[in-house]
């Protein structure tokens, strides 16, 4: 909308075959399963009978569950989005361009979160609230504005979210979270009270750092395929480093990339060019 005079016919069949692109496997999917390309699968009626995809929910039960919850929000998941909180104070310092964008995009998201909210089974089996995966990009560039807009007089207070945030998602990324949390107890209860899914993985890098697996049923240790999931690390990398020198070479590739374009990226949104947020504010 705010673009509108800009917009080109040829933009629009750009997008237009972009999105045509993207969508239609899900249609596809839709069709084979479910017999129309319209209807998602997520309304067959197994999901609809267990009463995990019908929107008969509490609004304000689902949303205190997928921000605040200690076992399942996001703000315990990743206290970065702390910083959401802030972006009323820095609207007026941050450009036109920027936002326009955080208006189109969290209009969006917040219609989608307030959605979530209603469904009945928004806290099924998954880590943290998963379902909000979609709008996480969302998210993190509503994010961005304030934390570029503190970074020089509160840097302190933002590496310390940053790196809680860090610390947070480290554990799930060394062990098998999906076992971790089916042998723990209260781990899939959303409105749980504790914070049971960071417990269930951190008591699983306790046990690998002794050398011990996850606990597991024992028919499950017993398999030498299906027992890899409950060693240590559960890195994927790592199961593709163990299996050649290659796959070793691979492995440490990948993961220093990885590492090398999030420390590039985090460097580049901290770069803040007042010079011309105030030219564009001088000039709207």
């Amino acid at each position: 909308y705010y673009s509108r005079r800009n917009i080109s016919i040829g933009i629009c069949a750009a997008c237009a075959v972009a999105f045509g692109i993207g969508i239609s496997p899900a249609l596809v999917y839709n069709y084979i399963r479910m017999g129309s390309p319209l209807r998602p699968a997520t309304t067959a009626e197994v999901y609809v009978a267990a009463g995990t995809a019908d929107l008969s929910g509490n609004i304000f039960g689902g949303l205190y569950g997928l921000i605040l919850s200690p076992n399942k929000g996001l703000f315990t998941f990743a206290p970065i989005f702390v910083l959401l909180l802030c972006l009323p104070f820095v609207w007026k310092k941050s450009s036109l361009q920027t936002r326009q964008l955080c208006t189109a995009f969290g209009i969006s998201a917040m219609l989608h979160v307030l959605l979530l909210a209603k469904i009945r089974g928004w806290g099924s089996f998954g880590w943290g609230p998963r379902y909000m995966v979609s709008v996480l990009p969302i998210l993190f560039f509503l994010v961005s504005v304030p934390l570029k807009t503190f970074w020089s007089t509160h840097r302190t207070q933002i590496v310390a979210l940053a790196s809680l945030s860090t610390a947070l998602c480290l554990a799930p990324t060394l062990v098998n979270w999906h076992l971790a949390l089916t042998e723990y107890p209260q781990a899939l209860n959303p409105y749980a009270l504790l914070p049971y899914q960071h417990m269930a993985v951190w008591n699983g890098v306790f046990l690998g750092a002794q050398g011990k697996p996850l606990p597991a049923p024992e028919a499950l240790l017993r398999d030498p395929i299906r027992s890899g999931g409950a060693r240590f690390p559960d890195l994927w990398t790592v199961r593709l480093m163990e299996h050649s020198h290659l796959g070793l070479i691979l492995g440490l590739i990948i993961s220093t990339g990885l590492v090398v374009a999030a420390v590039w990226a985090f460097r580049q949104l901290i770069q803040h060019d007042a010079h011309e947020v105030v030219t564009v504010e001088s000039h709207p």
